[in-house]
């Protein structure tokens, strides 16, 4: 087990992965093949007493009245462990029972640690996190695929499709999916990768038939249609951006 830290300092530390008991279950999701890319990563499960600590220093991180100071050393501190970012996409993706500035919270803090040391985590934990991302694309609360989507986007830029097939995979399933949830949790993710990385989305990909743009396009179209504004609005909004980009006749 991981050494536990001094209690001036920060809560115990995580265990290994590989101890306590399951974590919650997972809320029912419509994306079938997301969820059975999990593969060996599903192995593993957050022990209890980490997770509750996590959410501790996570609910004082969001409070006006906290130490921030303290709180900033306590996640530095957790930050150590290879699986602390483990916790954290779990409790944002499967964090049934925690409010959700809680799990925004986790989301946020995992977005900023993806962005300066993803290459560098275990290749168990980048999996595990690619995993635990996708099912939620079409979580219920809007903050939630809302926070899923810029992780994503921020995941995506330092992988690129090569990197992660399942994500335009599971993409293009949540555009074709007609459940307003996934459509819009979609498009908010393409929304965000768009505004960064358009180019990304326009490349020949080994292994796939048309550039991922091309298979967006014709369904961003279809969706000027849509009753649902976020959807018309997030639509426009990705292929503005397709339009600055391009090259002048």
């Amino acid at each position: 087990a991981a050494p536990r830290a001094s209690s001036a300092v920060a809560p115990a530390l995580p265990p290994p992965p590989n101890a306590g008991p399951p974590g919650e279950a997972r809320a029912p999701s419509a994306m079938a093949t997301a969820a059975g890319a999990t593969g060996a990563a599903a192995l593993w499960q957050p022990q209890e007493e980490g997770l509750r600590e996590i959410c501790a220093v996570l609910e004082a991180h969001i409070s006006p009245n906290s130490d921030q100071a303290r709180i900033w050393q306590q996640l530095q501190h957790y930050a150590q462990f290879p699986d602390f970012n483990n916790y954290l996409v779990f409790l944002l993706a499967r964090g049934q029972g925690k409010s959700f500035e809680v799990r925004q919270a986790a989301g946020l803090l995992l977005k900023n640690n993806l962005r300066a040391a993803f290459v560098s985590m275990p290749p168990s934990s980048q999996q595990y996190i690619k995993s635990e991302l996708l099912p939620c694309i079409g979580a219920n609360n809007r903050a939630i695929r809302s926070t899923v989507g810029t992780v994503i986007s921020v995941l995506f830029q330092i992988v690129g499709v090569t990197g992660w097939i399942e994500l335009f995979q599971a993409l293009h399933q949540c555009l074709d999916s007609n459940d307003l949830d996934h459509m819009e949790g979609a498009m908010d993710a393409i929304y965000k990768i768009c505004e960064d990385v358009p180019e990304e989305l326009d490349v020949d990909v080994p292994g796939l038939s048309e550039r991922p743009i091309n298979v967006f396009m014709p369904r961003m179209l279809q969706f000027f249609q849509s009753p649902h504004a976020s959807l018309r609005k997030l639509s426009l909004g990705c292929i503005n951006q397709y339009i600055v980009v391009m090259p002048s006749v």
